[in-house]
């Protein structure tokens, strides 16, 4: 018997909630502590994690977010070198302090 996860979509394509799918050795899935209701319908894989807004189409998943809402989602991330500056100048006084007890 294996596991996966899946989703539930409503009649638009939403989803609903994510779920776990038992498959049995013949292949026939069952949904796990969950009963579909009218309009869901059963996605065979789950949504995608790194889309903002994502919806279900006959072909697959689309992010359908605007720039705006995944602007807002992800705020971008600090430049590497806002991190490393700091770090390497105290790298630099911590070999300076380990070269003077050195000489000591």
């Amino acid at each position: 018997m294996n596991f996966k996860d899946a989703t539930i979509v409503d009649k638009q394509g939403w989803p609903i909630k994510t779920v776990l799918v038992e498959i049995d050795d013949k292949g026939r899935q069952t949904l796990v502590d969950y009963d579909l209701q009218k309009g869901e319908q059963l996605v065979d894989e789950a949504a995608p994690l790194d889309m903002v807004k994502p919806r279900w189409f006959k072909d697959g998943w689309r992010e359908t977010a605007t720039k705006k809402e995944i602007a807002a989602a992800r705020p971008e991330l600090k430049p590497i070198e806002e991190f490393i500056s700091p770090i390497d100048s105290k790298l630099e006084d911590l070999e300076k302090r380990i070269a003077a007890l050195e000489n000591k």
